[in-house]
This record gives C-alpha cells, structure tokens and sequence, in this order.
C-alpha cells in the first residue's frame, strides 16, 4: 500500500498512518544506525521505537514523541549502532527487544530508567549482545525477565548493577 508523507521542521520525512498518526519517520532510506535513521511505531496510544534516533539525539531515547510515551525499544532498533556510546533509557520504556542494541562497537555505558527504579520489566536476547566495550550496565528493580545472552560477549562488562526482582 501507499502511505501518505509530510516533511517536518527538522527536516525528516515522516509517514503517516490512518487519522494522521506517524508511522515511520526517517531522513534516510539506507536504514540502520549507519545513516541518521529515525523509526518509530504508534501502537495503542504508545510509542515503540524502530531505528535510529537522530544523531544529535542519539543516547538520549525521549520519553515521548508527538505527546505520546515511548514504551518500547523494537527488536534490532539500533543493531550495529557505530554512533552509540552512551545511552539512557527513559522511566517510560517498558519492553526492550531481541537484538535491541546488538553489536554496537562503541556502546560503554548503559542506564535504563535514569536510575535503579525504572518501568522496563523485559530485556530480550542478546538486547546488548557483543557490545564489547559496554564496561557499565544499570538494570532497574522492575526487570523481571532478562532474555538469553543478553549481554552475551561483552567483554568490557566491569560494573553491573541488577535490582531485586531479576530472579
């Protein structure tokens, strides 16, 4: 199908859905972290990130987009990632996807929820997989379910805080 497209102020093409809502926003086509590539989903009035964040933005995932919270980090969002090296997840974010973070090189710090009490309860498999120089990791009180390799082959990985629920 066809859908409808509209540039914006920041200069990203954005696509639209039914009722105008934005479906997909990019200022590339290459897709991946290699370009500056922004997806997002609406999903039930919520927010899932699918790709890049601008470079500008980048590390910085925002709490909300048009008025509407980001929730969830999509499955291979920012796979092979070469401009991210620090990153917050906001108190917003829910779910983190398989894949999320995978393979991004320069990746060193990661905080999820600003701090140790965060709304994400899902970390998928190998969300943060072979991010070798990922030295820092704080992982909320709300986490519940940690996927499979998870932070498999992060080598640099020196400094984990884990909240209480992680079983």
């Amino acid at each position: 199908g066809t859908l409808a497209a509209r540039s914006t102020t920041s200069g990203y093409v954005e696509f639209l859905g039914a009722g105008g809502f934005t479906v997909g926003t990019v200022n590339s086509i290459m897709g991946g972290c290699f370009t500056t590539t922004v997806g997002v989903t609406t999903n039930n009035g919520a927010i899932t990130i699918t790709g890049c964040i601008s470079s500008s933005d980048l590390g910085n995932i925002p709490e909300t987009i048009n008025g509407l919270p980001v929730t969830q980090i999509g499955d291979w969002s920012f796979y092979f990632c070469h401009s991210l090296n620090q990153l917050t997840i906001p108190v917003t974010v829910t779910n983190i996807g398989q894949y999320a973070f995978y393979s991004c090189p320069l990746l060193t710090n990661v905080t999820i929820g600003g701090n140790i009490t965060n709304t994400v309860t899902t970390i998928g498999q190998e969300a943060f997989g072979n991010c070798g120089l990922l030295a820092k990791v704080t992982i909320g009180n709300n986490v519940v379910s940690v996927g499979s390799s998870a932070f498999f082959y992060c080598r640099s990985l020196a400094n984990v805080i884990i909240g209480n629920s992680v079983t």
